[in-house]
């Protein structure tokens, strides 16, 4: 009877804070991000419950700079978006769609090349080609087509990440040259 006793002690002891571990994941599955275990111990439990609630905090971290990341990509006026060297638009901002007037899925299921302005297009392969072996742009300028006809002058920055062939990049819109008075 006492090992009966003493073995559902101990194992209440070892299963109590498993337990809780488990709702905490569970709570952190359903979007509580600031959900930790409570467990102090300095066994082994102690020791996955530390890890684990180091984890939850991480992860909470992160998603905050995730989300800020997002509002600050969302509503910029600029016009920012992820690229490739394989020649399509991963992700576009809003800004894109704004100013080119094409929808996010026009924009990311055709090459760029096809929006650039036909005189641009050999400059812009050729900075393309230079983001891919690494060497930032600053300032490279080329003409975009709206969905309405027209062409939109574009003054862009970008960043490659040669090991993915990612282009990280920003385009300003230059106003159109005043003319000249008659």
């Amino acid at each position: 009877a006492f090992a009966i006793f003493f073995g559902t002690l101990l194992g209440f002891r070892f299963a109590r804070p498993i337990l809780r571990l488990s709702d905490m994941a569970a709570q952190i599955g359903a979007g509580d991000l600031s959900a930790r275990s409570g467990v102090e111990r300095e066994d082994e439990i102690g020791l996955l419950a530390r890890t684990f609630d180091g984890m939850a905090a991480d992860l909470e971290e992160q998603v905050s700079l995730l989300t800020q990341f997002r509002r600050f990509f969302d509503v910029s006026i600029d016009l920012m978006c992820i690229a490739s060297t394989d020649g399509y638009f991963k992700r576009v901002n809003p800004a894109f769609v704004r100013e080119l007037g094409w929808s996010e899925e026009e924009l990311l299921e055709k090459p760029f090349v096809s929006l650039v302005h036909p005189d641009d297009v050999d400059a812009t392969l050729r900075e393309v080609e230079r983001l891919a072996s690494g060497s930032l742009t600053i300032r490279f300028q080329n003409r975009f087509l709206r969905s309405d006809g027209e062409y939109l002058s574009l003054l862009w920055n970008s960043y490659p990440e040669e090991e993915t062939g990612r282009l990280y990049a920003i385009a300003r819109v230059q106003a159109p040259a005043p003319e000249a008075p008659r």
